[in-house]
C-alpha cells in the first residue's frame, strides 16, 4: 500500500498588531536606557569627587609680585617705542608641603589701557616650585620695540607724562602649569591636565624725565598683582 505524504502546515505571517510581548520589550528597553543614564550620572559624580580632591582655589596658587620695574630710553618720537625694560619679580608657593608646580610657556605681556593688544611681550625661562625651592626670583632685562603702537596711544602716553609725570601700564604673566600633589602628578583618569594661569599687575610709573621712568614702590604691593584667569587645557 502506498504511503501518503504528511501534509505541510502553513504558518501565517507575523501579525503587525502590538502584543503584550512587544509592550514588555519596549518597557525593558526603556528601563535599560534609564539604568544606563543613571550609571553614567553616578560615574560622572564619582569622577568629579576624585578630581575635586585635587581642585585648587585661587588662593592656593603661587603668589606673583613685581618688586621693581624700570623703563629707560623711552623715546616717544620713535614710531615703534623701542625701550629698555628691567623687571624684577618673585613667585612664592605657600603650599610647599603638599603642592609643587612646573611652569612652562611663560610670557610677560605689557599693555597700555586695553588688555587685548600687548605693546611688548617677552618669553621667560621654565621653572619649578617645590619644597626645596618655595620662592623663585626672576630678573627680566630686555630691549623691545612695539609693532602694535599707534599714534593715538603714543600721544596719550606723552600727554600723561607731560601733564602728570606718570603713566600706567598693565603687566601680565601667563603660563602653562602642571601641578603635583605630594610629589605626585595630578592627573585625570584619561588625560594629564595643564592649567593655564594669568596674573595681572597694575604698574604706575613715575617719570624722572622724558627719557627715563622709575616705578613707584607701591607696585610691590600684593594687591597690585592678582590671579585673574585659571582654566584647564
Amino acid at each position: 500500500m502506498e504511503k501518503l505524504a504528511t501534509p505541510t502546515t502553513l504558518h501565517s505571517p507575523p501579525s503587525c498588531t502590538t502584543t503584550d510581548d512587544d509592550n514588555d520589550k519596549a518597557n525593558c528597553n526603556n528601563c535599560c536606557k534609564c539604568a544606563t543614564a543613571i550609571c553614567f550620572i553616578i560615574a560622572i559624580f564619582i569622577l568629579g569627587l576624585l578630581h575635586g580632591k585635587y581642585s585648587l582655589s585661587n588662593s592656593e596658587f603661587p603668589k606673583f609680585d613685581i618688586d621693581s620695574l624700570t623703563v629707560s630710553n623711552f623715546n616717544l618720537s620713535d614710531p615703534s617705542l623701542t625701550s629698555h625694560w628691567n623687571i624684577s619679580m618673585n613667585f612664592t608657593n605657600f603650599r610647599t608641603a603638599k603642592l609643587s608646580f612646573e611652569f612652562s610657556s611663560n610670557y610677560i605681556w605689557i599693555y597700555y589701557e586695553t588688555p587685548y593688544k600687548a605693546l611688548w611681550q617677552q618669553k621667560l625661562i621654565r621653572f619649578n616650585m617645590n619644597t626645596s625651592q618655595p620662592t623663585v626670583h626672576l630678573d627680566l632685562d630686555f630691549w623691545e620695540s612695539s609693532d602694535t603702537v599707534d599714534d593715538r596711544t603714543r600721544k596719550t602716553i606723552g600727554e600723561n607724562i607731560a601733564n602728570n609725570g606718570t603713566v600706567r601700564f598693565y603687566v601680565h604673566f601667563t603660563s602653562h602649569s602642571k601641578i603635583m600633589f605630594k610629589n605626585r602628578r595630578v592627573q585625570h583618569l584619561w588625560w594629564d591636565p595643564v592649567t593655564y594661569i594669568e596674573f595681572k599687575c597694575e604698574v604706575q610709573l613715575f617719570s624722572e624725565s622724558s627719557e627715563k621712568m622709575q616705578a613707584n614702590t607701591l607696585i610691590s604691593d600684593s594687591e597690585k598683582c592678582k590671579l585673574v584667569t585659571v582654566f584647564h587645557l
